[in-house]
């Protein structure tokens, strides 16, 4: 395995110099390629922070972060914008699907920024991620005919889509009921099986158990880094 995320004295503060709110106060982490990674913490740790900046969403104030060994502080902004859509999925908890366009429709668009898919490559491509979390038989429905666990799928399904090196998911169970919820991380154990890179936020110890490691950040550091030695095993 090789170092995917590093990030050494990462620091994140929001406001002026007069008002200004240290939110991550030097976060020291290295991730390798095929981890799948949880971040916990309550709220205001600074967990989704982190998770935005790691996912080129947002930047530090300082600090230093490297991305599969490029420094993101010198890359311009059509680069880190083409890192996010072809390297990088995201997951979220409130699925962000579009909501007058179909499940293929969702799936398909981060393809249509990518020149190397013609339309029909696309529509196939887009067709084989729903198969892969089992949605073939849905591909024609809009979001407010799918049910929360059908619609994060679709939110899989479209962060799988371009391949990526990591699939970012924050908070991806929060709206969702417990049975949901195990088949939704029963899908990201699967793919972590498959060789992806998964960091996952969560403030539920439950889900963080999935994970093969388990971070916790309390007010803006890393207070716990530690394997998980209760991996729950029994996600096929």
């Amino acid at each position: 395995m090789t170092n995917l995320v590093h990030v050494q004295d990462l620091r994140k503060a929001y406001g002026n110099s007069g008002m200004s709110t240290e939110v991550l106060k030097g976060i020291n982490l290295t991730i390798q390629s095929g981890e799948f990674v949880a971040i916990m913490g309550l709220s205001g740790s600074g967990k989704s922070t982190l998770m935005h900046i790691l996912g080129l969403l947002d930047k530090p104030t300082s600090g230093v972060y490297e991305l599969d060994g490029a420094k993101v502080d010198s890359l311009s902004e059509n680069r880190l914008a083409e890192l996010r859509n072809l390297k990088l999925g995201f997951v979220f908890q409130s699925f962000n699907l579009l909501a007058r366009t179909s499940a293929l429709e969702n799936v398909e668009l981060p393809l249509i920024y990518n020149n190397k898919f013609s339309a029909n490559e696309r529509r196939q491509v887009a067709e084989q991620a729903l198969q892969s979390v089992g949605l073939s038989h849905r591909l024609k429905a809009s979001p407010n005919q799918l049910s929360g666990g059908e619609q994060q799928r679709v939110a899989i399904a479209r962060a799988l889509v371009s391949n990526p090196q990591i699939i970012f998911a924050d908070e991806p169970t929060g709206n969702l009921d417990t049975k949901t919820s195990i088949e939704i991380m029963g899908i990201l154990k699967r793919l972590h099986q498959q060789g992806k890179t998964i960091i996952l936020v969560t403030h539920e110890t439950g889900i963080a158990k999935f994970a093969e490691r388990i971070i916790t950040i309390r007010d803006g550091l890393i207070v716990d880094d530690r394997f998980n030695q209760q991996t729950n095993e029994n996600i096929n």
